[in-house]
């Protein structure tokens, strides 16, 4: 039986507040990314530097992943979102100054990759643990599923919009538009009802299991999981420009691999009997198979 969003007070502002500010960050996210990449290929012609330039951003990023849930300890996720798109937008207006101003543009794009990666690593924290905050508890898994379906539709659609983008203004125009956006977005953030702020009254409870914890071994795979996911990520796409030295057979890749992650979420609804093991013994299948 599909489940519906059901009304409750401030859950529909919430959703569409949250839902577009997602959107924003994520296209700006994910179509940099791209946009970096497509650069380097395109001023170098050096596949080689494209491999050390994305492993210069990810680098960071891990050591962060680290400490990002302390920070969260010490700021509500709320704010932590807000801090983040708004760093962003100051650091991709300043990187549309610096592109205009110096003539090292790819070191200075490297260095705006860095640090929007790492700042990228609070927000998406923050932004999954927001989420009990901001909705009623009933509401909590529809909206994670409307907040997976957004992000792919957002690698999608930002490999797409920065390509096409790119036949009418310059990539450091293009920079200064999605800092702006990161702007817009901030202000969305700022505008989220949480649920702490409201009447004890309309808070509906949550009793959670503080002596439930998963099995050592299943932590364990899922981990590996998440290391195998984060090595394809970064290593088919590396692969892909060092073989077709072009940027526009990446931009198609990307597209494929979002579309086929768009529809893995109607795969699943067709074997949602199979177990979990299943369904992991599956996907590792065809990994294999790639």
């Amino acid at each position: 039986m599909k489940k519906e969003f059901r009304p409750h007070p401030n859950d529909r502002h919430n959703l569409l507040c949250y839902l577009s500010s997602m959107l924003i960050t994520f296209l700006g996210f994910y179509g940099f990314t791209y946009l970096v990449t497509w650069l380097t290929i395109e001023k170098t012609g050096d596949p080689k530097l494209l491999g050390n330039v994305m492993a210069m951003t990810m680098l960071p990023a891990i050591g962060l992943n680290l400490v990002a849930g302390r920070v969260l300890k010490y700021y509500s996720a709320k704010q932590m979102m807000f801090i983040t798109d708004i760093l962003t937008g100051i650091l991709f207006i300043g990187a549309y100054y610096a592109l205009n101003t110096v003539s090292w543009q790819i070191t200075c794009l490297v260095i705006v990759a860095v640090l929007n990666k790492s700042i990228g690593v609070f927000y998406k924290l923050s932004n999954k643990t927001i989420l009990p905050d901001l909705f009623a508890p009933v509401n909590i898994q529809i909206v994670n599923g409307y907040q997976t379906q957004i992000r792919q539709l957002a690698i999608v659609s930002a490999t797409m919009l920065v390509t096409m983008a790119l036949l009418w203004v310059t990539p450091a125009t293009l920079i200064l538009i999605m800092g702006i956006a990161f702007l817009v977005s901030a202000g969305l953030d700022w505008q989220f009802r949480t649920r702490s702020n409201l009447s004890s009254d309309s808070v509906v409870p949550v009793k959670l299991d503080r002596h439930r914890s998963w099995p050592t071994w299943s932590l364990l795979y899922a981990v590996l999981g998440y290391l195998v996911d984060a090595t394809i990520a970064v290593a088919v796409p590396w692969l892909v420009v060092s073989k077709l030295h072009s940027h526009w057979p990446l931009s198609w890749f990307l597209t494929a691999n979002a579309t086929g992650i768009l529809l893995a979420p109607l795969l699943l609804k067709q074997w949602s009997k199979q177990s979990l093991l299943t369904l992991t013994a599956f996907t590792g299948g065809c990994l294999l198979l790639m």
